[in-house]
């Protein structure tokens, strides 16, 4: 049962980082595209 809940928690954690990770990525490649349309 405490596995059950720790493993829980874990991928709780783990998923949350994710999701900031992608939002961080999506930012930074949109960012990115809105400064090669300015150069180009």
């Amino acid at each position: 049962m405490v596995l059950m809940t720790l493993d829980c928690g874990f991928m709780n954690y783990f998923v949350s980082n994710f999701m900031n990770f992608m939002t961080l990525l999506c930012n930074y490649v949109s960012f990115c595209y809105n400064i090669m349309h300015l150069f180009l």
